[in-house]
């Protein structure tokens, strides 16, 4: 059964914090309980390709390589999610969350290359996912960009008390309050 991951927060860091919700008993879910999950949340999320997800998941079939990997992947969520109340509280972020995300940064292991479609070239990123460690790389780089292009004052929390979903209000009149219409909107009104 495919899981359904919200992509619904203007930003993919934002998504990715967005992995760990609520049930609608209120109870905890985290959306990456496998390296499978997070394989196809990344696949999804456009930051790798479905051969390149084939090619992670045969590669890495041991159960303890998995949950090192999903252990790292959930620790730096933690940080990201954390992170991310300090924004919304308005509060300086601390200078340990982003020590953290340089430290998974100086790890990432990669680069760009260019891929001629038919009418053009483009630069993509590969990632490279030799050691457990590296798989916290492309969030790294999507908080990167969270943190220097995305005006802070606009991250927010879903107006409804009992969802947990955060998102960039790209709105132009900026007054965005549900994580989704087709969520806590419509529930709302």
């Amino acid at each position: 059964m495919r899981k359904k991951y919200y992509f619904i927060a203007n930003d993919r860091m934002l998504d990715f914090v967005n992995t760990n919700v609520r049930d609608s008993f209120g109870q905890p879910l985290d959306l990456l309980e496998s390296l499978p999950d997070y394989v196809e949340w990344l696949r999804i999320a456009s930051v790798i390709s479905k051969d390149q997800g084939e090619e992670i998941l045969a590669r890495w079939t041991v159960l303890s390589d998995r949950e090192s990997i999903m252990k790292a992947v959930r620790d730096f969520r933690n940080i990201l999610h954390s992170m991310v109340s300090e924004v919304i509280a308005k509060r300086k972020i601390s200078a340990s969350y982003l020590a953290e995300i340089n430290h998974q940064l100086s790890l990432r292991v990669g680069g760009d290359c260019i891929v001629q479609n038919s009418k053009s070239l483009t630069a993509i990123r590969l990632y490279n996912f030799n050691h457990p460690i590296h798989f916290t790389a492309p969030i790294a780089e999507a908080a990167i960009h969270f943190l220097t292009n995305c005006q802070h004052g606009y991250v927010r929390k879903c107006k409804n008390p009992d969802c947990v979903l955060v998102f960039y209000d790209t709105s132009k009149s900026h007054r965005r309050q549900w994580c989704a219409m087709s969520e806590c909107g419509n529930r709302a009104k």
